[in-house]
Formats: C-alpha cells, sequence, structure tokens
C-alpha cells in the first residue's frame, strides 16, 4: 500500500469559480495556505481543486484542515459555508461520486479555529482519478491548509444488531412487565447488541400518575428496571426502556438506558409535549443529550418529538450516529424523513396495530418491521461504516452518501428564529 500524498504540495490546487459575477478572491499564504475571500458583491461561490489518479476498488483518505473567518454574526462555525469534497470521476471526466469530508473528531466551537475534515472510502467501479475540492459559499473568508490524499486500509464493518419491541400494552403492570422480559429473552436470542421498549410499554393507561411513576435511576432489583437489567446481564445486550420518572414530585416521559451489564448509564426526558401530557401532569424536559453506548453514540426522541426535525439535526450535530424512537403513535413519513435529513439509521419502537416497529436506513428505506396481533421484535444486523449513496443528494446524476450529504447542505443560519 502506497502511503505518500498523493496530493504533496498546495502548488497543485487551481481555483475555479461558475462566472466571473460569483468569483470570491483567491489568495495563497505562507505555509502552504489556500484561502478563498467573499467581495463586496452579494453572492460568491468558488474553489480550489487538485486531481490526482486513483485505482478503483482502492481505499483512500482525503484529509484537510480548515479555518473559517470574518463570518456575519448570524453565521457559526457550523454553519457549512465552507466545505471540502471527495469526488471520482471517470475516464471520461464524468463525476460518478462526490462525498462530504467531515469534521473530526469534533466541529469547531469557535472562529479562528483550525478544524479537520477527512474522508476515507473505496474508490468506486469505474473511477480513475480522484479530486479534492475546497469551497467557499458565501459570505467570509476560509483558509484551507495541509491538504492530502493517499491509500488507506478499507474501513473495518462496525455491525450492530438492533432489536425493537413491539407489543400492546394493556392496564396491567405486572402484565406489560411480563410480556417485556419475554421480549427480551426473544432478543436476547437473537444475539442482540441493543433492545428499544416503546414508549410506556410499562405503564400505558395505568392512572393516576403517581400510581406508575419511579424514581431514576433505582438500584431495587425486582422493581421494572432491576428485572430488565438482569436480563441485559444474561443476555449482554443494552436496553432502552421509557417510564414515568418521579422526582420530587415532578413528573417526565423518560427512556432510560441500561448497559450489556444492567447498570443504569443515562436517561432522556422527552422535550416536546404535547397538551394532553401536559395536562396529565407531565414536565417537559430541557436538555437534548447524546450517549456514547458501545456499539455507537446516539440519541434519542420520544413520540411527538419526531414532529420537530431540529431536535434530529442537533442531536446529529452533537455526534450522535443512530437516533432511537420509542412512541405511541406511527409517524411514518416523519421517521423517514428524520432519517433521510440527519443520514442516521432510526430505530423506533411502536405498540400494537396500526404503529409497527422498525428500523430505517440512512436512504429513508424500512428495512425490518413488525406489525400485527402478535408481540414480535423487529431485527436487523445494520453497519455503522457502510455508505448509503443516492443520485437523491443534490449532485445528479453523481451519487453522495446519505449519511453525510443532506446534513452538510443545511443552512441553519436561515432556520434560526
Amino acid at each position: 500500500m502506497n502511503t505518500s500524498n498523493l496530493l504533496p504540495n498546495a502548488e497543485s490546487f487551481t481555483t475555479l469559480s461558475p462566472t466571473d459575477a460569483q468569483t470570491p478572491v483567491f489568495f495563497r499564504e505562507d505555509g502552504g495556505i489556500l484561502g478563498a475571500r467573499r467581495t463586496d458583491r452579494p453572492h460568491c461561490f468558488g474553489k480550489w481543486a487538485a486531481r490526482a489518479a486513483v485505482q478503483a476498488g482502492t481505499t483512500y483518505t482525503a484529509a484537510v484542515e480548515c479555518r473559517v473567518d470574518e463570518m456575519p454574526k448570524r453565521i457559526g462555525p457550523k454553519d457549512n459555508h465552507a466545505y471540502a469534497l471527495l469526488n471520482w470521476l471517470n475516464k471520461d471526466g464524468i463525476y460518478l461520486r462526490r462525498e462530504y469530508l467531515e469534521a473530526s473528531p469534533k466541529k469547531a466551537d469557535s472562529p479562528q479555529e483550525w478544524l479537520r475534515l477527512f474522508c476515507a472510502s473505496t474508490a468506486p467501479q469505474g473511477a480513475v482519478t480522484a479530486e479534492l475540492e475546497l469551497t467557499l459559499c458565501t459570505p467570509g473568508t476560509v483558509r484551507w491548509r495541509n491538504a492530502s490524499l493517499s491509500e488507506s486500509a478499507p474501513l473495518p464493518p462496525r455491525p450492530v444488531r438492533v432489536a425493537s419491541a413491539f407489543f400492546e400494552p394493556r392496564r396491567d403492570l405486572a402484565r406489560n412487565l411480563e410480556t417485556m422480559l419475554a421480549l427480551a429473552e426473544q432478543a436476547g436470542q437473537m444475539q442482540a447488541d441493543v433492545l428499544l421498549f416503546t414508549e410506556s410499554g410499562y405503564d400505558r393507561g395505568v392512572a393516576p400518575i403517581q400510581a406508575k411513576a419511579v424514581p431514576i435511576p433505582s438500584a431495587a432489583p425486582e422493581d421494572v428496571l432491576g428485572q430488565l437489567g438482569a436480563k441485559a446481564k444474561q443476555y449482554n445486550c443494552n436496553i432502552l426502556v421509557n417510564l414515568v420518572e418521579d422526582e420530587g414530585g415532578f413528573y417526565f416521559n423518560s427512556t432510560v438506558m441500561l448497559d450489556r451489564s444492567g447498570q443504569y448509564i443515562g436517561k432522556y426526558r422527552k422535550s416536546h409535549l404535547p397538551t394532553v401530557e401536559k395536562e396529565a401532569g407531565f414536565s417537559p424536559g430541557n436538555e437534548l443529550p447524546v450517549f456514547k453506548m458501545d456499539f455507537a453514540t446516539i440519541g434519542i426522541m420520544t413520540c411527538y418529538d419526531l414532529v420537530f426535525m431540529d431536535i434530529g439535526r442537533t442531536l446529529r450535530s452533537k455526534g450522535a450516529e443512530m437516533l432511537f424512537v420509542p412512541t405511541i403513535g406511527n409517524f411514518m413519513l416523519c421517521s423517514q424523513m428524520l432519517a433521510r435529513e440527519t443520514g442516521m439509521h432510526v430505530v423506533l419502537s411502536g405498540s400494537g396495530p396500526p404503529h409497527p416497529s422498525r428500523v430505517i436506513n440512512p436512504n429513508g428505506d424500512i428495512i425490518a418491521s413488525v406489525d400485527g396481533a402478535a408481540d414480535g421484535i423487529a431485527f436487523a444486523e445494520i453497519d455503522l461504516a457502510k455508505g448509503f449513496y443516492s443520485r437523491e443528494t443534490g449532485f445528479f446524476p453523481a451519487v453522495s452518501n446519505a449519511r453525510s450529504a443532506l446534513p452538510s447542505q443545511q443552512r441553519h443560519e436561515l432556520y434560526r428564529f
């Protein structure tokens, strides 16, 4: 494997812009820095680009450091006005695939901070040339340095065996818990890495609210968390379960995470409550946390949260790689759009017809589903290292990776209130 840089110096980069009116001020600085600055015109679009010969089927890693300066106050460092692309071309110079370089290990927290971007990808069939493209898309000033493209080892797979429970809860805590334990057994026999239960699967319909609320975390081995924790440990499976949480007389719709040893590791309190839940005595959560599990960094959204796509965008910006959604409702279109907008797998646990449990890939395709009269498990083995390539990503006829394309094209400065 040849690990030398195929783009050894900044002199190999040339500038491109579609029209004279849009052309920014391109400049070079000491240390191999390439820059582009907006003119006094209202719009600009321009790029630095360099190409190198590649071999189809070989894996390459593209990397570059970026710094964005002189942005208007309404625009922050996460607003995608400067981006880098790794493009693959065939012998006729036609783009086959175009992929965004993403932040590693994190987004810039402030302007004037150098941010490393990278993309590891296998050259597609028919590719003979790779192009690294460094773009300014109005406004401000962007600087690039330390661009590289080199052969690398193929990305190792990141398999995750996902189970989403499906059953229709009754107004009986003991019976619901019995059903959940049986489904945990079933998921365990499938060797699932993670099992998601539906919203209020343990306590739906039980009233008043005080009768079903529990403290979280709880160490009592006989309660719902204790018994599910024992199943988690028995089958080496992470479990996510939704409960009514009691904290000093305030009640929350909370989803709890238990690790493979059955230990409590965190909770998410439903942040967007329908009016009927407020009137029933629930309080909203005020945080959108992500959780580093042993298989991925995950975010959680609960039922009505699905209507608000900003939650998913926020969780992705915080590093989430998968979303888990316990829900009473169906929200089929919202759940598929959530997967598309965020470029993440969405695992949803429904409860009773017509509210199926399902697993959705970043293209918005349902890859596992269960619905009907019988209890069951929607099960899928996914690979978090696998790209999901689609023409519906703004590069037609070339394809791009759905995991990063739409999130990288969002204009957050327009969405702020």
